[in-house]
């Protein structure tokens, strides 16, 4: 394993074919990094309105919190899971489902994001999936698109000097 990037202090471990947030920290320490990293993410690839931690309210008065959200009018909902030594069950996607169906939110606008894999039926019931080899293209995807952006800005302050 080599760290490749650290973005916003959360250093990203790339092992063979998957990417692994720091795997000796505690389950909720875990789940934290990654909607950290998976909030980073979104923002270096320029979607707006990147929330964490966002708290929904049904008709019955329920609370459901969503990981990560994204956009102003069609929004994205992501749920993140930071499984180091397991795949991510069906009931876990069809509990996130079900959360946004509560909500009144197509379950086309839900994203479920996980360092590990996932159960194959899990990834059949409309939720699309990101499995950890995913995450790490999106992850290099979005490095890419940052250093690019980057070399542009340095171009453009070059001419305008």
């Amino acid at each position: 394993p080599h760290l490749i990037a650290s973005i916003e202090g959360t250093p990203l471990i790339m092992s063979g074919n998957r990417s692994k947030i720091l795997v000796d920290m505690s389950s909720k320490l875990k789940g934290d990094a990654l909607e950290k990293h998976v909030e980073t993410i979104f923002k270096m690839l320029g979607k707006r309105n990147v929330k964490r931690n966002v708290t929904l309210i049904d008709s019955f008065g329920n609370r459901s919190q969503i990981d990560v959200t994204y956009g102003w009018f069609f929004k994205r909902y992501i749920e993140c899971k930071n499984y180091s030594n397991s795949t991510v069950p069906l009931s876990d996607i069809a509990k996130f489902k079900e959360v946004l169906s509560l909500n009144k939110i197509p379950h086309q606008r839900g994203l479920f994001i996980t360092t590990s894999d996932y159960v194959p039926r899990a990834t059949t019931i409309g939720i699309k999936t990101i499995n950890g080899v995913e995450l790490e293209q999106l992850t290099i995807r979005a490095i890419n698109r940052l250093q690019r952006r980057n070399r542009f800005l340095w171009q453009l302050a070059s001419i305008v000097a």
